[in-house]
């Protein structure tokens, strides 16, 4: 089992990462760190069926590298978050969460995105 401050570690000591796949743990009682930004290299991140709950952090927005984001089958709640600065993302998974609201318009101009 993962915890909060494992994430934290994560997303402070790995300036370099690009790929980071945490599917199927099991995080028990936390939520996606906003330090999670400061991982700038990032290309991949799957973050799927890990028992995250709350809000995705704004900042995830910033990880302008990112190809691959799949946040599905989590507790994650709020409105789905404006990803416009993902120019290079082909894959996007958020499916399996309690998000409410619209999707934002900005999904319909990422050009890159095939799934």
């Amino acid at each position: 089992s993962i915890d909060t401050a494992s994430l934290l570690k994560i997303a402070t000591n790995f300036d370099y990462l690009e790929s980071l796949n945490l599917s199927g743990n099991q995080i028990a009682a936390a939520t996606i760190p906003d330090e999670i930004s400061r991982l700038s290299h990032l290309r991949s991140l799957n973050i799927s069926s890990t028992r995250l709950e709350g809000f995705i952090p704004e900042g995830i927005a910033s990880l302008s590298k990112l190809e691959v984001l799949d946040m599905a089958n989590n507790m994650l709640v709020g409105k789905l978050p404006e990803f416009g600065g993902f120019g290079k993302v082909t894959n996007i998974n958020l499916s399996g969460n309690g998000f409410e609201g619209t999707v934002p318009a900005q999904y319909g101009s990422l050009s890159s995105l095939v799934e």
